[in-house]
């Protein structure tokens, strides 16, 4: 072999080991999640029902502030090496962003990218929803996946479902029935974010017919509701509100925080007795007819008395 084609083969040789020796930028992910009191968050990787909690941005404002009533960003910190491909996807509710000026819950997507520049690259992840959802966060062909899902705002809107009419006695299930829900729609399950009034002859009544307070959350029909009838004949309002009233979102749907309906009311055992004495009076003006018709046309044409 020739002098020039062996230095050829050992400089092949030495590149070749040059190549295999270049370990990857990123043999491991690692990501850390802090809250804005600068406490770590460990979401679960690996299970939606231990998703770790994050307050949702209830005034459409996503802060990472030591100072705010609710702090909506979870502050998502990858190390890297300058040069890495830094990406993040996330399902749900969840949203990804890289700023948080002026950002509100419509700020965001749930995909990110981006080429690291130094030691450490730093976004921003939120949610509007209190289902638990996923953030996978990808580096260097290494990714990682955690779960993380919204604390309910405070009540917002209502949407209910009231009898048009009751009785004196109590019905087998709830016929008021309460759906609360934050700014986002998500159901608010616990406390009594409500103050129901019945104004007039109704009441709230239990199942024994005594006057009970106020409604409670059903788990069965996932509502707050309750039991309303009335003793006497008449009817009365019904109305329901957020006991802390809302004040609107900027950038956000209005509030619907109060709801009022009249409902008529009667005692059943009143209206039967009222009922079976119109319907005899009735019977009786119709034999007294029949009997005068009967006298003046041929026994053919006659009808028969009730």
């Amino acid at each position: 072999m020739s002098k020039k084609l062996i230095a050829v083969a050992a400089a092949a040789a030495l590149a070749l080991t040059g190549l295999v020796g270049v370990a990857p930028a990123n043999a491991t992910i690692t990501v850390a999640f802090e809250n804005a009191g600068g406490t770590s968050v460990t979401p679960s990787a690996t299970s939606a029902a231990a998703a770790a909690n994050l307050d949702v941005p209830s005034n459409n404002a996503i802060e990472f502030t030591a100072t705010s009533a609710r702090n909506s960003a979870l502050k998502v910190t990858v190390t890297t090496v300058s040069g890495d491909a830094v990406s993040a996807t996330s399902t749900g509710g969840i949203k990804v962003l890289e700023s948080l000026t002026d950002a509100t819950s419509a700020s965001g997507s749930q995909t990110y990218t981006k080429t690291a520049t130094s030691t450490s690259t730093v976004f921003y992840a939120f949610t509007t929803s209190t289902t638990a959802a996923s953030l996978t966060v990808s580096v260097g062909g290494n990714s990682r996946v955690v779960y993380f899902k919204g604390n309910a705002g405070p009540a917002y809107n209502v949407s209910v479902t009231a009898p048009t009419t009751v009785g004196a006695t109590a019905p087998t299930n709830n016929n008021l029935k309460v759906a609360v829900t934050d700014v986002f729609g998500n159901a608010i399950v616990t406390g009594t974010p409500i103050t129901v009034d019945v104004l007039g002859s109704g009441s709230f009544i239990g199942t024994s017919g005594t006057i009970t307070s106020t409604p409670s959350y059903n788990s069965t029909d996932k509502l707050f509701g309750a039991k309303i009838g009335a003793g006497t004949a008449g009817s009365f309002g019904l109305s329901v509100k957020i006991t802390s009233a809302p004040t609107d979102v900027t950038g956000l749907a209005a509030a619907k925080s109060t709801f009022f309906t009249t409902v008529n009311s009667a005692d059943l055992e009143s209206q039967v007795t009222t009922l079976t004495a119109q319907v005899a009076a009735l019977k009786a003006d119709y034999n007294s007819l029949a009997a005068k018709y009967n006298k003046l046309v041929k026994k053919s044409k006659r009808v028969a008395l009730k």
